[in-house]
């Protein structure tokens, strides 16, 4: 999973760029996979009131215990 954190003041070439990517991606599986997991890895540490690498390992070992995809 890569997690994706992007420059709210980003430049004009940048932002195109952004868009471009975006546009591209919109159909990608792997993109919507790492989304889905980073949302409910949020979830995870909201409810555990964890954050960080480590909430993300026990999150993901949970995640794999249950079966979950």
């Amino acid at each position: 999973m890569i997690f994706y954190k992007i420059n709210t003041r980003a430049q004009k070439n940048q932002t195109l760029l952004i868009k471009m990517l975006k546009k591209l991606l919109a159909n990608d599986k792997t993109l919507k996979k790492d989304i889905k997991s980073l949302s409910e890895c949020s979830e995870y540490q909201k409810k555990t009131g964890k954050c960080g690498l480590k909430a993300y390992v026990e999150y993901m070992e949970d995640k794999k215990r249950s079966g979950r995809k």
